[in-house]
């Protein structure tokens, strides 16, 4: 597992589950609750679209958090503005969102086409069961909430229960196979 710990914060968990290139603790969200309430999942999938960009964008996560751009900042426009500095597009948060839902939707589909499924958004056991030693002494998550979250955060990136892209979403963002 990469430098964060999922009992500290279970959306890193979430990103763990579901990102589609593996556990990442930079293509990920840091949602500093106890519990992945279904805002908390939403919270999640916006910061997590946005570390996407700041990846497409080849920006250093670093950086981004002196310049105000980073995926927490209130004011998101200067992602915006610094891709249509760079490209000539006219172009705004929402639609650059959409193209990270985009990216997600086409590397599930990848990993579905390659053999993986929902089975495979799993954290280890180890995470569902209190630690003994050292920091984080006594913390688990619970595999119950954990695997709610992931089914509501399939809910809301337009996939079935199984985390499959369904039809409606495809076409909403233009993914034709």
């Amino acid at each position: 597992m990469a430098e964060r710990g999922p009992r500290l914060w279970p959306s890193v968990g979430l990103g763990f589950m579901i990102n589609p290139h593996g556990a990442d603790h930079v293509c990920n969200a840091h949602i500093i609750e106890e519990e992945m309430t279904l805002d908390a999942v939403v919270q999640f999938k916006v910061e997590h679209c946005r570390q996407l960009i700041l990846d497409c964008m080849v920006m250093c996560h670093f950086f981004t958090e002196m310049i105000g751009a980073n995926a927490r900042a209130k004011d998101q426009t200067t992602l915006a503005e610094i891709v249509a500095a760079v490209t000539g597009w006219d172009i705004n948060m929402m639609e650059l969102e959409t193209i990270a839902e985009r990216i997600l939707t086409m590397a599930r589909i990848f990993n579905l086409r390659e053999g993986f499924t929902s089975k495979d958004d799993q954290l280890p056991p180890r995470f569902y069961k209190p630690k003994i030693d050292k920091s984080l002494y006594g913390k688990a998550l619970n595999f119950e909430e954990m695997e709610k979250a992931k089914k509501y955060y399939y809910s809301i990136m337009g996939w079935n229960e199984e985390g499959i892209p369904q039809p409606k979403k495809m076409k909403e963002l233009d993914i034709q196979l």
